[in-house]
């Protein structure tokens, strides 16, 4: 069963701390999306930023 997720947080060159509810934290690099389709407004640090957690997933403006 895969871990939901607790927190996130937006690091530096579109990177993602992601901490898990079983105490793991993986970074995640996802300058590979940012060049697809609706992930490309990502490439703006603010709106990257604005990353959050919700139902154990992430999420971000927009949807």
């Amino acid at each position: 069963m895969t871990p939901r997720i607790a927190r996130v947080v937006a690091q530096e060159n579109q990177q993602l701390r992601v901490e898990f509810e079983n105490g793991e934290a993986r970074i995640f690099d996802a300058t590979p999306l940012l060049d697809k389709g609706y992930f490309a407004e990502l490439r703006a640090p603010v709106c990257f930023k604005s990353v959050r957690v919700i139902f154990g997933g992430i999420e971000w403006p927009h949807e």
